[in-house]
């Protein structure tokens, strides 16, 4: 899917993540049995074509959710920044796919008990050039 090539890309090849995080800590929908936290994990809801007076747009509309883990909370905000920072309001060409722009939504903070990890989600909408 072009929007997880998107997402990867922009987020593996962040300065500031890889700083937080080390290397190899962006995942698809779920990350692999005892990685070590912190790490990132992406998914994807939707793909809905815009509809505009004249027919359906050019580009295409997906609802993107980022889940930044940590054990620390501090560590989790300084993430969850570098999050924002890489990708909030970009637009441009990554790994061939055009991207009109990706917008903030919202953000939602949880602790697991269970494991003993705090995670956030983050919300994001991502227009891309059809």
């Amino acid at each position: 899917m072009e929007i997880g090539k998107v997402l990867y890309s922009l987020l593996s090849a962040d300065s500031a993540l890889t700083t937080l995080m080390g290397t190899n800590k962006v995942y698809p929908s779920f990350a692999p049995d005892k990685t070590e936290f912190p790490f990132i994990v992406y998914k994807t809801r939707s793909s809905d074509p815009v509809v505009t007076k004249n027919g359906i747009a050019d580009n295409v509309s997906f609802i993107a959710y980022i889940n930044v883990y940590s054990r620390k909370y501090d560590t989790l905000r300084d993430i969850t920044d570098a999050v924002k920072n890489a990708i909030n309001n970009y637009s441009g060409t990554v790994e061939g796919v055009t991207v009109k722009r990706i917008g903030y939504l919202d953000e939602e903070e949880f602790f697991d008990f269970d494991i003993d990890v705090h995670f956030i989600e983050l919300s994001y909408r991502i227009r891309l050039e059809n």
